[in-house]
């Protein structure tokens, strides 16, 4: 073994004595011999820990598996950017494989934690597709029930005018399933008043004609039916059980 190129501030290590390649501060020189680094246990992707700092490109083997989610770390080759540590991988720095440029599939349940960050899919003409027959989305919730599972206010905006001979979307109030109804189940002379909600928290509003039967009102906001009660029959004021906001459009129907 020779060590070489003191004067010249580099080190060359092999058995033949061949000078260090002149763009290296150390060159290791063998071709039945392999390097080992340092084999480290390390406890997470943003502590240095066993190390007392982080150096950007800093290189160690990590033996150990620890923390969870985005700070996960799992053994391993590890490369530090100064301010945390980066496994070394095919979906890293050993080839130039994301999902930018190729297919792949999860090998693993993954969170991605936005904190106070948003995500965004900005496109011109493309679309997201979700193609999967069998899966669902949860929004608000980790356990969806349906396709799209929603737990939470939804807006729904700039939808267009409808007619009497369209079907009716309802709401089932113990599940929040939504459910279509043909209009001919509004067949029968009917009277129709349409308002616009310009006060957050309105539940109160008056139906065309006196309430003698609750079951002849429907009460629609933004075009989707929802439950009220009706303090005096024989009255003619209906209160939705959904506080409505500002410019809500609020459709009452009543047959006689």
């Amino acid at each position: 073994m020779v060590f070489g190129g003191l004067l010249k501030a580099q080190v060359v290590i092999n058995r033949t004595g061949d000078n260090p390649h002149p763009d290296a501060m150390l060159d290791i020189q063998d071709t039945t011999k392999a390097l080992i680094i340092p084999r480290i246990a390390l406890r997470s992707t943003v502590l240095s820990t066993p190390l007392n700092s982080f150096a950007a490109g800093m290189v160690i083997y990590n033996t150990a598996i620890s923390d969870t989610g985005f700070s996960a770390v799992t053994p391993g080759l590890y490369y530090s950017d100064g301010a945390k540590w980066i496994r070394a991988s095919s979906q890293s720095i050993l080839s130039d494989t994301s999902i930018y440029n190729a297919d792949g599939s999860l090998n693993n349940n993954r969170t991605v934690k936005l904190l106070d960050k948003n995500l965004m899919f900005n496109a011109t003409s493309g679309n997201l597709l979700f193609t999967s027959t069998t899966g669902k989305v949860g929004i608000g919730t980790s356990a969806p029930q349906g396709t799209l599972h929603v737990k939470g206010t939804v807006y729904i905006d700039s939808l267009q005018s409808g007619s009497l001979t369209d079907s009716i979307l309802t709401v089932d109030k113990s599940t929040g399933k939504l459910r279509v109804i043909s209009p001919g189940v509004m067949n029968g002379s009917m009277k129709k008043i349409v308002y616009t909600v310009d006060i957050n928290g309105q539940t109160n509003f008056n139906t065309p004609m006196i309430i003698l039967n609750s079951d002849n009102v429907q009460l629609f906001r933004n075009g989707i039916q929802i439950d009220f009660s009706v303090p005096v029959i024989g009255g003619n004021v209906i209160v939705a059980e959904i506080p409505c906001v500002v410019n809500d459009e609020i459709k009452i129907i009543q047959k006689y």
